[in-house]
Parts: C-alpha cells; sequence; structure tokens
C-alpha cells in the first residue's frame, strides 16, 4: 500500500470526461503500457498505476495484472494492492498464485494475500488457511509477514461471513454502512476513508452493542498489547484512524449557547474546536506509538500507512525514526518513507534523498516515489489522471 493513494471522492476530472475514459479501450491499453515499460520512472508508472485504480473495474484489473513480470518487489506489492481495492473477481488466480509462491518476495505475497480477503471470496479460504497460523504453509517456514496477513485474512473473511443478513454481526454491518453514509445537510461520513481495510474498527462492535466507544488509551492499549489477536490490534488501529479526523461538534456548542449572546456563542465553539483538536492530536500520537508494536512487522507497516492516510505533521518525527531504524524489516520502513512523502514538511525532503541508496531496494524505491510526491505538493487524482486525460484523446 502506498500513500500515494487518492481518495476517489476527489475528483478533478469532468464525470463526462471519466465516463469516456472508462469506455475507451485504448485508455487501458495505454496506462498498462506505461506500467510495465521498464524505461520509465517509476514514480511516473504508479502514477498510471494508480489512475488505473481511480477508474476500476475489470478492464483496469487485466491491464494491471500485465505488470507482475516487472523486477521491482515494490511496484509487484503495489499492483497485489491495487487488485484487492478494485474486488475483481478476475484477479482471485493471480492473486492465489502469488500467495502460493515461494519464489515471490514476501512484501509481494503479504499483499496479495491481503488483496484476497479485500475481494472477499470465499474460496480464498484454503489458500489463506494453509498459510495461516498452524497450517501447511505456515509449518513449512513461510515468512512471518505472510503468515500474519494470513491470520488476519482468516479472521476477516469469517468475520464478513458473520455480518451477512441474518447473522450474528448483522447489527455491526449496520453500523458500518451508517458510517460510510453522509451526514444531515450534507456533512461528512462518520469514516471518510473509502479503502477496504484489512479489519474494521472496533467502535462498529462497540456501538452494535449499545456500550460506550473505547477511548483514545484504551485503544492505545490494545494496539500494543501482543497478547491480543492482530484482527482486535487492527481494529483499535483504525478506530484510532477515524478519531484522528472526527469533526468537532462546535457548531452544537455555539447553538447551546445561543441564549446566552454571541460572544458565549464564539467561546463555545472556539473551545468545543480546541478539545476537538486536541483529541485529534491525542489520536494520531497513540498511532505514532504502534510504530514501536511488538511482535508483527505487519502491525507497524499497517501503521505507517494509516499516518499516510492521516497526514499528520505531528507524525513526522516517529515516522523518521521508523525509515532510519535499519534494524526494522523493509517493509515498514518503505511505507514509512511513502507516508513522508505524501505529508512533505520541509525536513522530509533532505532523510528521502539520504536513503534513495539505502541497502535495501525496496526502500530506495520507496523514497524515489516518495519524493517524486514531496516535489508535486499539489499532486491529486487530477495529476495522476494526466495519463488517462492522454490517452484518452488519442
Amino acid at each position: 500500500m502506498t500513500a500515494a493513494d487518492f481518495d476517489e471522492s476527489e475528483s478533478f476530472i469532468p464525470e463526462q470526461e471519466l465516463s469516456r475514459a472508462r469506455e475507451n479501450p485504448l485508455v487501458f491499453q495505454r496506462l498498462g503500457e506505461i506500467l510495465a515499460d521498464t524505461g520509465i520512472a517509476l514514480a511516473l508508472r504508479f502514477r498510471a498505476l494508480f489512475t488505473l485504480k481511480y477508474l476500476g473495474g475489470e478492464q483496469a484489473a487485466l491491464a494491471i495484472e500485465k505488470g507482475f513480470a516487472d523486477q521491482s518487489a515494490l511496484l509487484r506489492h503495489e499492483l497485489a494492492y491495487v487488485l484487492g481495492q478494485l474486488k475483481q473477481q478476475c484477479s482471485l488466480p493471480i492473486l492465489t498464485q502469488i500467495v502460493d509462491d515461494s519464489t515471490e518476495d514476501e512484501i509481494v505475497r503479504h499483499e496479495a494475500g491481503e488483496a484476497l480477503a479485500a475481494i472477499g471470496d470465499p474460496s480464498s479460504f484454503a489458500i489463506l488457511r494453509k498459510y495461516a497460523p498452524g497450517g501447511e504453509g505456515a509449518l513449512a517456514g513461510a515468512p512471518q509477514p505472510l503468515v500474519d496477513t494470513c491470520e488476519l485474512a482468516v479472521a476477516r473473511l469469517e468475520y464478513d461471513a458473520l455480518c451477512m443478513p441474518g447473522g450474528p454481526l448483522a447489527g455491526e454491518a449496520a453500523v458500518a454502512a451508517a458510517a460510510r453514509s453522509p451526514g444531515p445537510d450534507g456533512a461528512p461520513a462518520e469514516q471518510p476513508f473509502l479503502t477496504i481495510d484489512p479489519a474494521p474498527p472496533c467502535y462498529f462492535a462497540d456501538r452494535a452493542a449499545g456500550r460506550p466507544a473505547k477511548t483514545i488509551p484504551e485503544l492505545r492499549e490494545r494496539l500494543l498489547d501482543a497478547s491480543l489477536p492482530l484482527f482486535d490490534r487492527y481494529r483499535a488501529l483504525f478506530s484510532l484512524r477515524d478519531l484522528s479526523v472526527a469533526p468537532s461538534n462546535a457548531s452544537a456548542a455555539a447553538a447551546a449557547a445561543e441564549s446566552a449572546g454571541p460572544i458565549a456563542q464564539a467561546t463555545a465553539a472556539r473551545e468545543a474546536e480546541e478539545a476537538a483538536q486536541q483529541s485529534r492530536e491525542a489520536a494520531v500520537l497513540a498511532i505514532c506509538a504502534g510504530l514501536q508494536a511488538p511482535c508483527s512487522a505487519l502491525l507497524r507497516h499497517e501503521v505507517a500507512f494509516v499516518l499516510g492516510q492521516i497526514c499528520s505533521p505531528i507524525s513526522v518525527p516517529a515516522l523518521i525514526a521508523s525509515l532510519q531504524d535499519e534494524a526494522e524489516h523493509p517493509m515498514v520502513r518503505h511505507e514509512s518513507a511513502e507516508t513522508l512523502g505524501s505529508i512533505g514538511t520541509p525536513e522530509v525532503k533532505e532523510i528521502l534523498e539520504k536513503f534513495q541508496l539505502d541497502h535495501a531496494e525496496v526502500v530506495q524505491e520507496s523514497c524515489q516515489v516518495a519524493l517524486d510526491m514531496c516535489e508535486n505538493e499539489d499532486i491529486n487524482i487530477f495529476n495522476y489522471a494526466e495519463i488517462a486525460r492522454a490517452a484518452n484523446s488519442a
């Protein structure tokens, strides 16, 4: 996964042009050619990949599959991530093959396993259980990040099955749907992130059960508790993520103070916003603590990715420390590098330039991609879709 991902809800492409692009096979062909062209800078190929993600559908998935012959493990792992987000059934065979390929890089196999869970087809249980703890592949010495991924993926598929209509967790599914829906009068959704996550936030369960949501200190404790199943620790992580962007209740506070006059209203609104900002920052710092979470490089890499979704400058010191730690797993360091690129504060560029020379190739390449983001501060879906625009005009 990469912090270069974007929010499809914030398209700068006119809908009419987007529809034309999706209907034009030449767009997908051209993007696929760019993706597979090793003579093109890796950062530009990433732009082609994420344009394909934005366009979506089976044509995009088939174009992406052609990139798996590339020598870059970073790119191959990113291809697997995007295939999971696209949720196309046609991707199941190649993702299953990658998980089962002992010659493939472990970060690519891990991402393929996570992608199978994101697609959510029960037929994936067999391959995922093979490499989950106690499975044949795990017992044969599969890399730990893959074993952890498959443990998490099996838990996700089992959870999804329980959330089906009439299932014991159907109430959580209803809570999740409500959290992703816009609020009254066009207010943003409570859960604004559109990614398909490896686990749902645990406040879904709290709300469905009618109990108070866990506090930030409680969630931090769960995130760092190595005795808990990975699925539960991930649920705490995604709860913290949503809290890190939670809106304030300034309007409600001002309305409650209406009878006291405009000065009291303004004071109430300001105090509510300040309290909300403090809470958001506390959530980010709790997530940053997860970069030191014991026993799972997989979890630490997810922490770095989540910090890339949030893009808070207060996470930069923790991310730099993660990137600089040469004893850390490369999958964590590479994710920290890409997140630093997406945040792009002034001190970031120098550190990324330094680690372009890192001994781990995936870290080198991640720094290249991160610098591309850093040097194009206004990168958004419009920039990434320029390639599609060119193909569409062909």
